[in-house]
């Protein structure tokens, strides 16, 4: 229950306010209880079936077969750093980039001394293989003319200025024999990849044989007992057509629309009751 907590304030946090929350659970016809409950049970079906991957891992030579079928889609990956100014900073970005070419200042130191991306400068700047991010497409198209050990020109995105380093680049083996042709990081995507599917599978599976070990009869709704309605003796002449035609069974405002119209014709005239009624229907 703390958990489930947790995660619906994290969700709520997400709104200015109690009012926009509340809109946006009306959009989905949900009060917050209902997606509360909503909310435990996916968290339920998600920590069952990991209790699945422990049983559920490539071995080495299942991924391996694996990549094989599957390098292919990594071929020419490259891998990145940049040091990032402020969009008002382009004169210092511009001073940056001239000392680097020049030889005067490495790249690395900087990234140490310039850069606002905190967190790759905290490792020279480096971003990691464009294969396994979402770079924005001005980084993208930046780093995508570069070889390795070059530097782009400036870049500009909604981050900021950009200076991009190629620090390395990935060819596909044409025969790939063993998992040390691969990179580390594309490696661990692989075997991330094949090890969900596998979970997948061996869950699906399990769900099948519960399906098929158990006993299900599915009885027809008897007759003769309070539950059981026949609505057809409700049906005016012109709904019992309707009926016909659509296959569709009258609900109970029809039923209830019925009602009224026959005490119309007996009485001659409704009573202030039976207006509101009508109305409502």
């Amino acid at each position: 229950d703390e958990e489930v907590d947790q995660y619906l304030q994290s969700m709520k946090a997400n709104y200015e306010n109690d009012q926009q929350w509340q809109q946006a659970l009306a959009s989905i016809g949900m009060t917050e209880d209902e997606y509360r409950e909503q909310l435990g049970l996916s968290l339920l079906s998600t920590r069952f079936r990991d209790t699945f991957s422990e049983e559920n891992q490539a071995s080495d030579e299942e991924l391996l077969a694996y990549a094989q079928s599957h390098i292919s889609n990594y071929d020419g990956a490259k891998r990145s750093s940049h040091i990032l100014f402020d969009a008002s900073d382009s004169e210092t970005a511009q001073q940056v980039l001239d000392q680097i070419n020049s030889g005067e200042l490495a790249f690395e130191d900087a990234v140490a001394q310039y850069s606002k991306d905190a967190g790759s400068a905290a490792n020279n700047g480096d971003v990691g293989w464009d294969a396994l991010n979402s770079f924005v497409t001005e980084y993208t198209d930046g780093l995508s003319g570069l070889e390795v050990g070059q530097v782009s020109a400036l870049v500009t995105s909604d981050y900021g200025i950009h200076i991009i380093k190629c620090t390395d680049k990935f060819n596909a083996p044409e025969q790939l024999t063993s998992l040390r042709q691969i990179p580390t990081e594309i490696l661990e995507q692989l075997r991330s990849y094949l090890n969900s599917n596998l979970l997948t599978t061996a869950f699906n599976e399990w769900l099948e044989n519960q399906r098929q070990s158990v006993d299900i009869v599915i009885e027809e709704i008897p007759e003769g007992v309070p539950y059981y309605v026949d609505l057809t003796q409700y049906q005016t002449a012109d709904e019992g057509e309707d009926a016909a035609t659509d296959g569709e069974a009258t609900d109970d405002a029809a039923t209830d629309s019925a009602d009224a119209e026959s005490t119309d014709a007996e009485g001659g005239e409704t009573s202030g009751e039976g207006e509101a009624s009508s109305d409502a229907q």
